[in-house]
């Protein structure tokens, strides 16, 4: 399996490197799960600090 991260940049609330570095803190920290517990399929959206959607982690098949 594959873990991806996707965050947008270039709005309002991610203009600065501490604006990814807290929107990537709070995908991992809402990822509090056990690795073994993730299914494809999984996955949850990032927010900027303003509540706006940038992105999000998923769980995918790994096609290498």
């Amino acid at each position: 399996m594959k873990f991806r991260l996707e965050i947008h940049l270039g709005n309002d609330g991610m203009q600065t490197l501490a604006d990814v570095a807290r929107s990537f803190a709070d995908a991992v920290n809402r990822f509090s799960g056990n690795m073994d517990a993730l299914k494809e399929g999984d996955g949850m959206r990032v927010q900027d600090i303003n509540g706006n959607t940038v992105g999000g982690w998923t769980v995918q098949e790994d096609h290498q």
